[in-house]
């Protein structure tokens, strides 16, 4: 029987042998709570498992009102530490790199 909701490894990304990946998310959890302190009905809704309408409402009051430059200028504030992890690869790396969203 098919499953809504695979597994983590049934949707992992394929990964190519001999290669090094350095898997780093700006988006990653500094910016989500971040984005969680403005708005605090959102954790009242993840916690009770809706998170496709807290994702819907955090589009709407905090992601869209800001635009690209403000979201962009959040993303930089709030993920120095994987900023950080980025550079650290980029210093040490073996070139060429590949970066994707």
């Amino acid at each position: 029987m098919a499953t809504l909701f695979p597994s983590e490894s049934a949707i992992a990304p394929l990964k190519i042998p001999n290669v090094c990946y350095h898997d780093i998310s700006l988006n990653g959890s500094s910016y989500e709570r971040m984005l969680l302190k403005r708005l605090s009905k959102l954790i009242a809704l993840l916690a009770v498992g809706r998170r496709t309408e807290a994702i819907a409402i955090l589009g709407r009051e905090v992601i869209q009102p800001r635009g690209l430059v403000g979201q962009a200028t959040d993303v930089i504030d709030s993920s120095a530490a994987e900023l950080k992890q980025i550079f650290q690869v980029l210093a040490d790396a073996q070139y060429p790199i590949f970066f994707h969203c």
